[in-house]
C-alpha cells in the first residue's frame, strides 16, 4: 500500500504535493526501500500538527524530494552516476536497447507499408551494415563519455564516423543487384533479440569495462581521471575543471601526499567539486546544446528532403513534422536560457 493510501491528507492539494514527491522518489536511483513512506509520515505530521500546507511548509514538491533523496542516497553511490542517476554501464544499455527498439519500429512500418517480404540488395546491405556499427560505437562513445573518459568517447566518435562513411561509401560503389529474399518479420525479431541481449548484460559488468581503474599512488592518472568527470559527468568547461586539477596539483605538490589519501576516491570527491547552485546551470546549458545539436541534424536531413520532396510519402511528412517541433522547441528553450540571463 503506498503513503498515499495510508495517510488522509487534510487537503486536496497536500495529496496532490504527496503523489509528486512519491513519484519522483520512486524514479530517483538508489532510493532505499520505504523512503517515499518515511518522507511522507513526516510531512504528515508537520501538516497535520501546524495546520499549514505542505507546499507552505516544505516547498516544490520535486525539490522536496531531491532533497530527500541526497539526505537518504550515499555519497558514494552518487558519485558513480551522471546527473539522470545512471552508470556508464546503465547509460549504454539504454542507448543499445533503443538503438534495438528503433529496428524493431523501422522493421514494423516496412512490414506495414511495403509487405511482408524484403528484397535487399548488396548495396543497401552494405549501407545497413555501416549505419548500425556506426549506431553501435556511438553507444558505446556514449558509455565512455558518462564514466569520465574524454580521450574513450572521441575515440568512439572517430570510430562511429569511419563506419559510418565506409558504409555509404560501400553502398554507392556496390550493386544495387537484389541479393535475396527475406520475410521482414525475421528483421523485427532480430531487432528484438539484439535488444534483450543487450538488456540481459549485468551493468555491473559494463560498468567495470567503461570504468577505468585507478591504481593508489598514480596521482596522474587520478588527476586525469578527475578532469574527465568534472568535463564529462558534470558538465563542467574545460577550463573550470583545469582550474580544480590545478589546485589539487599544487596540493599535492606541495604536501607531499598522494592523491588518494589527500582527497579520497576521484569519482566522490569529482562529485563535490560540481555540488552547489551552479550545478543545475551547467546540466541545463548541455542540455540546451544537445538540443541544439540534434536540431541542427534533423534540419539538415530535412533540406535534403525538401531538395526532392515527395508529398505523398509518409517519411517526407515524418522529417517536417519532427523539424518543425524539434526547431521550434529548442528555439524555446533558447529564449528561455536568455531571458533567465
Amino acid at each position: 500500500m503506498t503513503a498515499k493510501e495510508k495517510l488522509n491528507w487534510p487537503r486536496d492539494e497536500d495529496e496532490k504535493w504527496a503523489a509528486a514527491v512519491e513519484l519522483r522518489l520512486a524514479l530517483a536511483p538508489h532510493s532505499p526501500d520505504g523512503l517515499a513512506d518515511r518522507v511522507l509520515a513526516e510531512v504528515y505530521e508537520a501538516v497535520t500538527e501546524t495546520g499549514r500546507s505542505a507546499r507552505e511548509l516544505f516547498g516544490e514538491p520535486e525539490a522536496h524530494a531531491r532533497a530527500a533523496a541526497d539526505e537518504h542516497v550515499t555519497e558514494e553511490a552518487r558519485a558513480r552516476t551522471d546527473p539522470q542517476g545512471m552508470t556508464p554501464g546503465e547509460r549504454f544499455t539504454a542507448a543499445v536497447c533503443t538503438l534495438g527498439g528503433a529496428g524493431i519500429v523501422i522493421s514494423v512500418m516496412h512490414w506495414i507499408r511495403e509487405g511482408l517480404w524484403a528484397t535487399p540488395s548488396w548495396s543497401s546491405v552494405a549501407g545497413f551494415t555501416g549505419i548500425f556499427l556506426s549506431a553501435l560505437l556511438f553507444c558505446a562513445g556514449i558509455g565512455a563519455w558518462s564514466a569520465g573518459r574524454v580521450k574513450g568517447a572521441g575515440g568512439f566518435g572517430a570510430a562511429a564516423a569511419v563506419a559510418l562513411g565506409n558504409g555509404i561509401a560501400a553502398a554507392a560503389y556496390l550493386p544495387e543487384r537484389e541479393l535475396l529474399t527475406m520475410p521482414v518479420p525475421v528483421l523485427t525479431a532480430a531487432s528484438a533479440l539484439f535488444t534483450a541481449a543487450a538488456a540481459g548484460i549485468p551493468n555491473a559488468v559494463l560498468d567495470r569495462w567503461f570504468t577505468p581503474s585507478v591504481p593508489y599512488g598514480d596521482d596522474e592518472r587520478w588527476l586525469a581521471r578527475l578532469d574527465g568527470l568534472l568535463r564529462t559527468r558534470h558538465a563542467m568547461r574545460a577550463a573550470e575543471a583545469h582550474s580544480h586539477v590545478q589546485e589539487a596539483r599544487l596540493h599535492l605538490a606541495t604536501s607531499g601526499e598522494s592523491a588518494t589519501a589527500a582527497f579520497g576516491d576521484v569519482e566522490v570527491y569529482a562529485l563535490r567539486l560540481a555540488e552547489g547552485p551552479r550545478r543545475d546551470a551547467r546540466l541545463e546549458r548541455r542540455k540546451l546544446y544537445g538540443a541544439t545539436l540534434l536540431a541542427a541534424a534533423i534540419l539538415w536531413v530535412l533540406v535534403d528532403k525538401l531538395a526532392d520532396p515527395e508529398p505523398t510519402s509518409f517519411w517526407f511528412w515524418l522529417y517536417l513534422v519532427t523539424a518543425v517541433y524539434w526547431v521550434g522547441y529548442t528555439a524555446g528553450q533558447w529564449y528561455k536560457a536568455l531571458r533567465r540571463r
